[in-house]
């Protein structure tokens, strides 16, 4: 038996959800969620027969967006490794399609307790070494605010 009596298999798949710091993508995404203010509507999107559909959908007064997550747990060692964040051509294509739409998509990718956020040129979330990464990086706060701002927080959370 291992965390809250779950047995080695169920505990391997759950046990990063019990931390605050997020250490998996699904962890990454919840954080972000529950940072919103309480008037933005939160879809986490689950389409197993649409290929390409980002991970959540919001909306708020000021509008509304999607939003493919990447996140990878650590930084390589050396600035120059790469770091294949694997956005997929096909998920690619479908953000790349809403932005010829004028729909508000992003790639938000995050590696420890940074993230870099990208409106066009998708194919880039890929291409980050160690270096470039973090020259682009900003804070966990800023990505809730740049959410904030484009969806319209009105309520007094943080």
């Amino acid at each position: 038996m291992c965390v809250h009596g779950a047995t080695v298999y169920v505990a391997s798949c759950t046990y990063f959800l019990c931390y605050a710091k997020a250490v998996n993508e699904t962890g990454f995404i919840n954080k972000i969620n529950k940072s919103l203010s309480t008037n933005i509507y939160k879809w986490k999107i689950n389409d197993p027969y649409h290929g390409g559909v980002p991970d959540c959908y919001y909306s708020g007064p000021a509008g509304m967006c999607f939003v493919e997550y990447k996140y990878k747990p650590k930084l390589p060692a050396r600035d120059t490794s790469k770091i294949n964040f694997g956005l997929s051509k096909q998920q690619e294509l479908w953000l790349t399609n809403q932005v010829k739409n004028q729909v508000s998509v992003y790639v938000i990718a995050g590696c420890e307790d940074k993230a870099v956020h990208l409106a066009t040129d998708f194919a880039k979330v890929n291409l980050y070494t160690k270096e470039s990464f973090l020259k682009e990086a900003v804070d966990f706060a800023q990505i809730k605010d740049l959410l904030h701002v484009r969806l319209g927080e009105t309520d007094e959370r943080n």
